[in-house]
């Protein structure tokens, strides 16, 4: 009988398990949702409400949308699906599920306070049930793990018959407990009736019951559990009851959290040249960012939207979010100020969401000042510092002072002086100086103005009426004359320069002379210059020579002078443009003079160094480029008229006289003697040729048998020479060529008799190679070298050591180096007797 309906419950339970996988089914939809009602319904509903909701989730949401037949069905397929998976892997219960949820853990004791325990139920899949406690009996039970609060994570406590009251506690593995949290009467939900019976132990008969009743519970939500508390079990208080209390299961399930709600955070600022992380943690999901990146996180350092889309098996969420670059501060106080005494002035560094520190140690976003000074601000924010320093100049209104009136005398000076700093004038007549310097007589005021204000002054300037000094105008005496220098009729003490105190001196010399006059107004002077008026100087320069087409301007110029020129002109310069003799005669009161100058005619250089040409080594020639009267710059910057020539190359020479600059290059080119080059002496293999070649630029040749080319053909062993000339000589070179048998081929036999019969006694290596070294080993059977020869003619005649030879095979090596090659040969060779 148990045998059957075990088999009956293995059809149900397989067909309900192909039934839960089909598409009816959306599992992950399911998941979902209990997970949220877990979850949410606890903060926004009532005790009662909360645990309909959980147990409404865990039933009704197995299937979509459907008739109401299938939505009853699925609620008894979920009761019985949990019966199936416990009844057939109880002894191991970690691998159950509930739904499609896993049963990670569960409490395996279970007995009751008088001694009596539980067996396994038949109906639902758990692991014992308890029945008839009493109120206040105390049952502590432990987990298989102990456990840390995961989301999605949940405590299920499984009741049948009725509900009923406990007060349960976690039990942490320090041995503290949580918490109290009541289930009560009205905290359960009740399963679609499923028949279930329960099998009891000393305590009473099987009993058979219809009812079923689930509640869900979490570790911080019911018990205030925090990260750092971990669970090792339950503690559970019976309280009264109508009727006895029982517990049927308890079970730590998990599903997926499908509750998180991505949210990258408000749009933001971030510094420049900084960045920020971008988080958008969901477990068991898949991500992808706006730059298709696919990792949990994304840093980000510029401005700009970013998205993400997260997936799991609760669906699809997105998120935005903007990212501003926020500057660093910017502060600017302005240009320097001037502040005038008594004002002030207010100095601003606001910057939104910034701090302030100024020179002054204020904090303030302003500062007022009233000093001058050097004041400076630092502005700083999240993202760095700005600053700026700024110069207040202090000023007070100018302060002018002319002095008072005033008199002077003629021809004297005065300055008014008005300077204040930072600050402009204006005078009576539109300068704007500091200063002020005047002679004449008048009023005479200023303006001084700076940025504060203006102030002036005037001063009244008088002059007495002195009458002239003049000693006449600057002039000049001839020499050995006198001339009479007089102060006047002026009234007062004279003194002279030459210290005369009389009205007037003569003076027969030149010089500076000054007189004096001394008055009640004051001290008159005047200064007269006398020069010396002698005789005129006139010189026309040395005799020369005129260029074709030039002209020479010949000046006589002598002050106050007059001028007569060979032609009767009478001007001070004339111009001469061909040969001939010139002269002048100069007159002025002093005298006469005059002077002659010679000029003929002459031509710019013209001059040829030759025809290009060519130069044999250890030869010179000499090149002229001598011209009359001329100057030489050659290539190497001498300066002879003549050069001689030693080596190839390019000669040039500038030949420069009065009259012009002329040049000329020659180019020498080097003609060498032949070079023939044969090359080193060689050898050739048998049947080969060589050309040998002795071109050489104009020249002849002559081979060893006559041949005149500039080529020969080689294809015997003997020396070839050749003679090659040239106008600077002839050369000769020659060659050695060997002709040699460049193939080698070594023949061994393979098999050779030494019977003594004068018919292949010996064997050895057959060839008409010539060797520059020859090494040939021959070994028997048994690796014993029995012959060793260095000279390829040596035969091996059978004996070893004085005795025949074995018969069998035997092996030979041959090591050998000719003109071109190297080889080492191997083989083998029969022994016969």
């Amino acid at each position: 009988m148990v045998k059957e309906t075990t088999k009956q419950l293995f059809r149900m339970c397989h067909a309900l398990s192909n039934y839960l996988s089909s598409p009816i089914l959306k599992l992950s939809k399911l998941r979902r949702r209990i997970g949220r009602a877990f979850r949410f319904s606890m903060l926004t509903v009532s005790p009662k409400k909360t645990m309909q909701n959980r147990i409404n989730h865990l039933t009704r949401n197995y299937i979509g949308i459907g008739n109401l037949f299938i939505h009853s069905f699925a609620k008894s397929c979920v009761i019985l699906l949990l019966f199936c998976f416990h009844f057939f892997n109880h002894s191991a219960l970690q691998a159950q599920s509930l739904g499609p949820y896993p049963i990670f853990d569960y409490w395996v004791t279970a007995t009751h306070p008088n001694g009596c325990s539980s067996n396994y139920v038949t109906g639902a899949p758990d692991d014992s049930t308890w029945v008839n406690f009493q109120a206040g009996d105390v049952s502590v039970g432990y987990f298989g793990n102990a456990w840390l609060d995961q989301p999605g994570d949940e405590l299920l406590l499984e009741t049948s018959y009725h509900p009923d009251n406990y007060d349960v506690q976690l039990v942490y593995t320090n041995g503290s407990l949580s918490a109290i949290h009541n289930v009560s009467i009205s905290s359960w939900t009740q399963l679609p009736d499923t028949p279930w019976k329960h099998l009891f132990t000393n305590c009473f008969s099987s009993t058979f019951g219809m009812s079923r009743y689930m509640v869900a519970l979490d570790f911080d939500t019911d018990f205030g559990a925090t990260l750092n508390d971990t669970v090792a079990g339950l503690k559970i208080t019976f309280l009264q009851t109508a009727g006895a209390p029982d517990l049927a299961g308890v079970y730590i399930i998990q599903e997926p959290p499908c509750d998180s709600v991505i949210f990258l955070g408000n749009d933001t600022l971030i510094c420049l040249n900084e960045s920020t992380v971008l988080y958008a943690n969901s477990p068991q999901s898949t991500f992808l960012w706006s730059d298709n990146s696919t990792a949990d996180s994304l840093i980000v350092s510029q401005a700009g939207t970013y998205w993400v889309q997260v997936q799991n098996i609760c669906g699809t969420w997105y998120d935005t979010i903007q990212v501003g670059i926020k500057p660093n501060p910017v502060v600017n106080l302005g240009p320097d100020i001037i502040l005038c005494s008594g004002d002030s002035v207010l100095l601003q560094a606001a910057y939104p969401g910034a701090t302030y520190l100024w020179s002054n140690g204020s904090s303030d976003s302003v500062l007022t000042l009233s000093a001058g000074g050097q004041y400076w601000v630092q502005v700083a924010n999240e993202c760095g510092v700005s600053s700026d320093t700024l110069m207040v100049n202090l000023l007070t209104l100018p302060v002018v002072n002319l002095g008072p009136d005033t008199t002077i005398c003629p021809g004297n000076f005065i300055t008014f002086y008005a300077g204040y700093p930072g600050s402009t004038y204006n005078w009576q007549n539109g300068s704007f100086s500091s200063s002020f310097t005047t002679n004449q007589v008048g009023t005479y005021w200023v303006q001084v103005s700076n940025f504060c204000g203006s102030a002036s002054d005037t001063v009244q300037v008088n002059m007495p009426l002195l009458p002239p000094l003049n000693l006449g105008a600057d002039t000049n005496i001839c020499s050995g004359d006198s001339m009479q220098l007089s102060v006047g009729s002026w009234v007062g003490s004279v003194l002279w320069s030459n210290n005369s105190t009389n009205s007037s001196i003569w003076i027969n010399s030149p010089g500076t002379y000054w007189a004096q006059v001394t008055t009640s107004c004051g001290v008159v002077r005047d200064t007269i210059v006398i020069g010396l008026k002698s005789l005129p100087q006139v010189n026309l320069g040395k005799d020369t020579f005129l260029c074709p087409g030039q002209n020479l301007v010949l000046n006589a110029f002598y002050p106050a002078a007059n001028y007569l020129w060979q032609d009767a002109s009478t001007q001070s310069t004339f111009t001469v443009n061909n040969a001939g003799l010139f002269w002048v005669q100069l007159n002025n009161v002093c005298g006469s003079v005059s002077d002659t100058i010679s000029i003929q005619s002459f031509l710019a250089p013209l001059i040829s160094l030759g025809e290009d040409t060519s130069l044999c080594p250890n030869d010179a020639f000499t090149v002229s480029a001598y011209s009359p009267n001329a100057v030489y710059l050659w290539q190497d910057l001498s300066s002879a008229p003549l050069y001689t020539i030693t080596s190839s190359g390019t000669y040039w020479v500038f030949v420069t006289n009065a009259c012009g600059t002329d040049s000329d290059t020659l180019i020498v080119t080097a003609k060498e003697l032949p070079n023939p080059d044969l090359g080193n002496d060689t050898t050739l293999c048998k049947g080969d040729k060589i050309q040998l070649t002795a071109s050489s630029p104009a020249s002849t040749y002559l081979w060893q048998n006559g041949y005149a080319g500039p080529s020969f053909t080689a294809t015997e062993t003997g020396i070839y020479w050749v003679r090659v000339s040239n106008i600077c000589g002839q050369v000769t070179d020659s060659i050695l060529i060997t002709m040699n048998q460049c193939d080698c081929d070594i023949f061994m036999p393979n098999a050779f008799s030494p019977n003594n019969d004068a018919l292949n006694d010996e064997i050895g290596p057959l060839t008409q190679c010539d060797f520059k070294s020859f090494h040939l080993r021959m070994f028997n059977r048994w690796g014993n070298m029995v012959f060793d020869s260095r000279y390829s003619a040596h035969r091996w005649n059978g004996n070893y050591q004085g005795v025949p030879a074995d018969q069998g095979t035997s092996f030979w090596v041959v090591e050998y180096e000719t003109d071109t090659q190297k080889k080492i040969l191997k083989g083998d060779f029969m022994l016969m007797r």
